[in-house]
């Protein structure tokens, strides 16, 4: 297809490939190149190198400072240091839609006054760093998604924590879970066995009483009373176990 594009991260391996061989003055030309390469929208890889550390400290600091802000800035931290900073020029734009994507990360709606953003939201659109409906009546923008940045190291500490909450919400779920599971399980194996206690009792309550033509019984027959409590006990007995049906386990027969 024409003007098809290399994907990002291929290209900022080609940068990263370049530092590593090079030094002193053909640095800041590199990091205008990576700056202006179309796609690549992050770049703390190239800001963790040797060769970028060493550039901080030396008269090209600037380029370094240029290179922060479009990993962790905005347009407005431009502008607050803009003396000490390279001009942006043709990079003016990049800076705002990743100033766009800040935003995006931190608002649901993000009103059209921020650095005149209704174009800009268009740019960014098509660039596919941000997706988000355009609400004309009320002058925002509603965010769908957009593209990660760069994290500073200093927000990283925080990031652990917020995810390890978060892990220890889920185990607590799970346990509750696990603990809801066996305690219905508990109830229905109790119900089970006051069944199977019931029909065994039964079978050999039947099985007790019968006796053969013409035999003389030599014990005393049950009486009525007696065989009905002897048919309910297992239901006395399990009754505790099981919750009551409004009242009837607190009833008489």
């Amino acid at each position: 297809m024409a003007g098809e594009q290399k994907p990002s991260s291929s290209l900022l391996e080609q940068f990263i490939l370049l530092a590593k061989g090079m030094k002193g003055s053909a640095l800041p030309a590199l990091i205008n190149q990576v700056l202006e390469a179309p796609g690549v929208y992050v770049f703390g890889e190239l800001l963790d190198l040797p060769t970028f550390q060493e550039l901080a400290d030396g008269p090209n600091a600037g380029y370094v400072q240029l290179l922060n802000l479009f990993a962790y800035g905005t347009y407005s931290d431009y502008i607050a240091n803009k003396a000490s900073l390279p001009e942006l020029s043709a990079l003016k734009n990049k800076l705002k839609h990743l100033t766009i994507v800040s935003l995006a990360s931190r608002m649901k709606c993000i009103p059209y006054s921020v650095l005149e953003l209704e174009d800009l939201i268009i740019e960014a659109i098509y660039t596919d760093i941000f997706q988000g409906k355009l609400d004309q009546r009320n002058h925002v923008s509603e965010v769908d998604f957009c593209i990660g940045r760069d994290i500073p190291k200093k927000d990283i500490s925080s990031i652990v924590k917020t995810l390890q909450e978060w892990c220890d919400g889920c185990e607590a779920v799970a346990n509750q879970y696990k603990e809801n599971h066996n305690r219905t399980q508990q109830q229905i194996d109790r119900g089970v066995q006051c069944e199977e206690d019931s029909e065994s009792n039964s079978l050999f309550i039947c099985s007790g009483n019968r006796s053969a033509p013409g035999r003389m019984r030599s014990t005393k027959m049950r009486s009525g009373s007696e065989m009905v409590n002897a048919v309910l006990s297992p239901f006395q007995r399990c009754k505790k176990h099981l919750p009551s049906f409004n009242g009837w386990g607190d009833r008489g027969l």
